[in-house]
């Protein structure tokens, strides 16, 4: 068990060593975007203050060069960093921000789970169950009509939680 927990550690070193190298050689252009948005990815649970840092210089790449679906992807880590550390107001404001980029862009994908991820807000913080349900409800409609089970799966999960949580 102990050698297998010092690979994944390795293993993630290596990935973020390859990320920064990347992140180094890379010119500002969309590239840059999803690389620092993997930088997002990886840093989100464990250090969510550099998952923010790294995202938001991703959503201001990404509006600098119209890049509209890399800026929803780092509005979306945002989400999940603030929420990890009990930013609520900031996650609330980035989901919002979302949705509004993602739909103006017919970013169908992205714009449901910011939904997803704005149920999730709802649920764990502000306790706006109904909001929520309605919200995690249109997300697993939308995730079926594209066949994503696998996101609709997630939020499936989430759903029930809720439920669990208004004593149905």
């Amino acid at each position: 068990l102990s050698l297998a927990i010092q690979s994944v550690g390795i293993a993630q070193n290596s990935e973020l060593e390859k990320l920064w190298h990347n992140l180094a050689t890379s010119q500002p252009d969309s590239t840059r975007v999803l690389i620092l948005n993997d930088l997002s990815d990886q840093y989100k649970l464990a250090k969510p203050d550099s998952a923010i840092y790294y995202g938001n210089q991703a959503v201001m790449l990404a509006s600098k060069i119209g890049f509209p679906k890399g800026e929803v992807i780092a509005l979306h880590l945002i989400i999940l960093a603030n929420s990890a550390i009990g930013n609520d107001a900031k996650a609330l404001e980035a989901a919002l921000r979302a949705i509004k980029i993602a739909e103006k862009n017919n970013l169908t994908l992205e714009k449901v789970g910011a939904y997803h991820l704005l149920g999730r807000i709802y649920t764990q913080s502000h306790n706006n169950y109904e909001e929520a349900l309605r919200l995690f409800k249109q997300s697993i409609m939308i995730y079926d009509s594209l066949n994503h089970y696998h996101y609709s799966g997630i939020v499936r999960n989430d759903l029930g939680e809720l439920y669990l949580s208004m004593g149905k």
